[in-house]
């Protein structure tokens, strides 16, 4: 557990960002939430084949943004990100964040 968290309000857009060294075509992307420590999930985003496509050669740097939803509740959050290649094997790249959501409910 980490003792400091970047902290977001309900309804803002999270920038992510990807520095990559192949594209495998692009892929699927999904961003998910969890409220009690990684047992569940909520899926707030999904990508469709076109996650991360183009060559790193010509886009190097990936940003990608992640709006929350306006409805979620206040609470230490772990956010996470996956990626399903497109071409070649059948690989899966993720990786979490711990982050504090301000909800509206204070």
């Amino acid at each position: 557990p980490f003792s400091s968290r970047t902290i977001y309000k309900a309804g803002d857009t999270i920038q992510t960002a990807y520095s990559i060294g192949s594209s495998h075509g692009g892929g699927h992307c999904q961003w998910a939430l969890s409220y009690d420590g990684e047992k569940t999930w909520v899926v707030i985003k999904t990508m469709i084949r076109t996650c991360l496509q183009g060559a790193p050669e010509t886009q190097p740097n990936y940003r990608i943004p992640v709006p929350l939803p306006m409805d979620l509740p206040s609470g230490n959050v772990t956010f996470m990100w996956l990626w399903y290649n497109a071409i070649g094997q059948r690989e899966l790249y993720s990786n979490c964040a711990d982050i504090r959501i301000e909800g509206r409910d204070g």
